[in-house]
């Protein structure tokens, strides 16, 4: 067992090593933003290009949650109508390894939440992952 999670490790120790860190939670947060000022423009899929570098994922996984989102794109706008904005709500602060920063993407019928969790390891910040939904819900306690 140990033989494995081994082996397994050093597969994945080049695709953690790939993914470019982040010096600061503010240059997190920065990254965040600059994504989510694209998407605000209704340009999501140049906004996610900006997580290419800081994915800890494989390439081709990058490349198949991009081309899914492409896929989506006529659907969310013939459903949700065009995009108007984006809204900054909250970072969540678990601990001080792990920070979520949550946005709105308005559109004229509808919105999505977007969520970019980083995590600190040591003493640089990796995006561990981002999605969108519309469970705005969530967003609120009960």
């Amino acid at each position: 067992m140990t033989k494995t999670l081994l082996v397994l490790w050093l597969c994945l120790l080049p695709v953690v090593a790939w993914a470019k860190s982040l010096p600061t939670e503010a240059a997190a947060r920065a990254l965040a933003d600059r994504v989510m000022a694209d998407v605000a423009a209704g340009e999501i899929v140049r906004g996610i290009e900006h997580l290419r570098a800081h994915n800890v994922h494989d390439a081709a996984e990058f490349e198949n949650t991009l081309a899914q989102i492409k896929a989506q794109l006529p659907d969310i706008d013939k459903r949700f109508g065009q995009t108007i904005g984006c809204d900054f709500v909250t970072v969540e602060k678990i601990g001080d390894s792990l920070r979520q920063f949550v946005y709105l993407q308005k559109f004229e019928r509808h919105l999505l939440v977007w969520r970019f969790i980083f995590y600190k390891p040591r003493d640089q910040w990796l995006l561990n992952t981002y999605y969108f939904d519309d469970k705005v819900q969530m967003l609120f306690v009960y």
